[in-house]
């Protein structure tokens, strides 16, 4: 198991950097007098990453805790069976929240005031009337402004925190002795087993129509499994 809480701030990174409010213009200097303004977390800092994997191989079987005298075609069914699983959670990824103005340069969006927020305001939610997923309720929605002319948003460039990632693998595998060269092994794997949904980030233009929705952008997969079967000698 393996578990970090890491903070990782940089002023500029070395992905392409972009004009207007792409998911890359914060990369691009707001103000080139003032390079402290993109001083901010990372575009890649998850803050909290717990991953963790597993191999159990259960004690049934000749030799085993349980049944261990268990022989012939009994120790071929309750015999040779493991377990394997792998987690991931992790700390949503940051981004910025642009204003929609150009306030101090002509090249990138300023960054948008926000008044009384946080940086962990905002989780994936339902919206009844639309059927789509919005990422902020209209209360948090309603702190949101643009920054006067010259002046720079006081939310900053990578202040929000998007949706967490979360994801479960397992594995069951039986290995069954043909005679004492050969054996038979048959698995079933699965790939996100608790079908758990990871959203993408929200827009993030406050002039526009569809600030903060999520619609069905996710960064996970449906849950897979895949069965199989090989020899082995």
């Amino acid at each position: 198991m393996k578990l970090t809480n890491e903070a990782t701030r940089v002023a500029f990174t070395t992905a392409t950097s972009s004009s207007g409010s792409t998911s890359t213009a914060a990369n691009t200097p707001f103000d080139i007098n003032n390079r402290r303004l993109n001083y901010a977390p990372s575009d890649f800092d998850r803050r909290h990453s717990l991953q963790t994997n597993c191999v159990f191989e259960l004690p049934f079987g000749k030799g085993k805790r349980f049944l261990g005298t268990a022989s012939g075609v009994m120790d071929r069914v309750v015999g040779g069976w493991e377990v394997t699983g792998f987690g991931r959670l992790t700390s949503g990824r940051p981004f910025t929240v642009f204003s929609g103005s150009n306030t101090v340069s002509n090249v990138n969006q300023s960054t948008a005031n926000c008044t009384g927020c946080g940086r962990g305001d905002g989780s994936p939610f339902l919206q009844s009337p639309s059927g789509l997923i919005w990422y902020f309720d209209a209360a948090e929605l309603a702190k949101f402004s643009a920054p006067g002319a010259g002046e720079f948003g006081n939310s900053g460039r990578n202040y929000f925190v998007g949706p967490h990632y979360v994801e479960f693998d397992a594995s069951v595998l039986k290995r069954v002795p043909l005679n004492q060269r050969i054996k038979l092994e048959m698995r079933a794997d699965a790939t996100n087993l608790t079908n758990s949904v990871a959203f993408g980030a929200p827009t993030t233009d406050i002039t526009s129509g569809a600030f903060w929705r999520i619609r069905n952008t996710i960064a996970s997969g449906s849950r897979k499994v895949q069965i199989g079967a090989k020899i082995r000698f």
